[in-house]
């Protein structure tokens, strides 16, 4: 058994076959997908637990454009409780000092947050998402 290249009789390496007349000398990746590295980010996610009196640190806030400090708008949708940092609401959500948010009963049951929430902050600083971390879960499954 030999390994490396094979030698003609006179001892020097013979060389590979080269491209074809006219041809230039490249790989052809077309066969491959291309791949996500370049995709560009929308979201920045972290996972929270609730506290003993339901509330969630928020400290994705301080970057949501026009926060105030102290009042977001909050929104429940169907799979989602979305904040965003809007003045015209006439019953903002209070957000204490450091940056919690109470979390209401009726958002809790149509979430299913029972101890730990998702955290999506748009990269644009438009709005913050909290969402079932049980919704995270089954992503993770699917994908797995």
């Amino acid at each position: 058994m030999r390994f490396g290249l094979e030698t003609r009789s006179g001892g020097t390496p013979a060389r590979p076959p080269g491209p074809p007349e006219g041809r230039p000398n490249r790989l052809d990746l077309s066969a491959f997908p291309p791949t996500v590295d370049g995709a560009v980010r929308r979201w920045r996610h972290t996972v929270r637990c609730l506290d003993p009196d339901f509330r969630v640190l928020v400290p994705e806030l301080r970057e949501l454009a026009g926060f105030d400090g102290s009042h977001v708008t909050a929104t429940l949708r169907p799979n989602r409780w979305e904040l965003r940092a809007e003045r015209n609401d006439p019953e903002p959500t209070v957000v204490d000092r450091r940056l919690r948010l109470l979390v209401p009963p009726g958002v809790r049951q149509q979430l299913a947050l029972d101890g730990s929430a998702v955290i999506s902050l748009a990269l644009d600083a438009s709005r913050v998402v909290v969402w079932s971390s049980r919704v995270l879960d089954n992503v993770v499954e699917v994908s797995a």
